[in-house]
């Protein structure tokens, strides 16, 4: 708060005759000293209008002039609310021995001076906002932990209302900004699962299979856990077909078998024949054609004779 007393000096004019009128006045502003002066000259000038006794000099007769009608406005200082101050004098308030232009220029100046002197007592300052500091976190299981503090400085925001209403916008324009950095920040983050792939020679060249398996959490992504593990996966897929080395090799032919009960289980067992065929292709060898082809008829073997189905068919048993 800003406070200043100042002093006005007024004296009779030409024609009339009386003391020098001194006056004084104390103002305050929250604005700035310049403020503070400025109203308090303003209130000390129209109480010296107001106050100063003056009369006619004796023995002469003057003619005297009244003053016209006379308006006057002044606007709010920097750091108040937007408004504009009027004061009309009427017709005759003031008077002047001199001219008529002497009196209407009386009436003008004391009228500016009501008006100076109702703005320095009406007007309204613009309240700012005092520093306001809002702070947030990531709720649990989001951003890394991730925290933020925003402070909006004191005379960022304004109101017409209270130091207080400016304030709390200020108050809400920091939580705003905290809010929007939380969402940008606070995303779910995904772990992949455990992701694995064996890599394996295709015919007819031959190598060992080779198994790539990632561990929980070996890819992170804020996107899905759909998406984590499937680019986990494709890790491991990359990096076991990176380390499988194929050569060249030998395919079987098609190889079939037929078992029988009677041959299988001995002449007293009784039933279907079971045919089992293996597909060209399907067993590869770094040997020989020969032993491709050994171990797909050894397959077709143990499947034919799995899928038997026989019954003892009489006579002595012996299984």
């Amino acid at each position: 708060m800003y406070s200043s007393t100042q002093s006005f000096t007024l004296q009779c004019v030409s024609g009339e005759t009386g003391d020098n009128y001194t006056a004084s006045a104390t103002a305050t502003s929250v604005i700035t000293q310049d403020d503070a002066n400025a109203k308090a000259l303003g209130m000390a000038r129209t109480l010296a209008y107001e106050l100063i006794q003056c009369t006619f000099v004796p023995g002469v007769s003057p003619t005297i002039y009244y003053s016209a009608e006379a308006t006057a406005s002044a606007n709010n200082d920097a750091g108040y609310q937007t408004d504009t101050f009027s004061v009309t004098l009427p017709a005759g308030s003031l008077y002047s021995t001199e001219s008529q232009e002497a009196a209407d220029a009386a009436a003008q100046v004391a009228a500016q001076a009501q008006a100076d002197a109702k703005r320095d007592r009406e007007q309204i300052p613009i309240f700012q906002n005092l520093a306001q500091t809002w702070q947030g976190s990531c709720p649990g299981g989001t951003g890394d932990g991730y925290s933020v503090t925003i402070t909006v400085p004191a005379n960022t925001f304004t109101s017409d209302v209270s130091e207080s209403d400016a304030s709390q916008a200020a108050l809400a324009d920091a939580k705003a900004q905290v809010a929007a950095l939380i969402a940008l920040n606070c995303t779910e983050t995904f772990y992949s699962a455990v992701q694995s792939y064996t890599a394996t020679c295709v015919g007819p060249e031959v190598g060992t299979p080779v198994t790539v398996t990632n561990p929980v959490g070996y890819v992170t992504t804020v996107v899905s856990q759909a998406a984590a593990d499937a680019e986990s996966l494709a890790l491991a897929t990359a990096a076991a077909e990176a380390l499988l080395v194929c050569g060249a090799g030998y395919v079987n032919v098609e190889q079939s078998y037929t078992a029988v009960c009677q041959v299988v289980y001995g002449p007293n067992w009784e039933g279907d024949n079971n045919t089992v065929v293996i597909p060209a292709g399907e067993y590869v060898s770094a040997v020989s054609q020969a032993a491709a082809d050994s171990a797909a008829l050894a397959a077709a073997t143990s499947q034919a004779i799995a899928g038997l189905s026989c019954v003892w068919g009489g006579g002595p048993f012996d299984p």
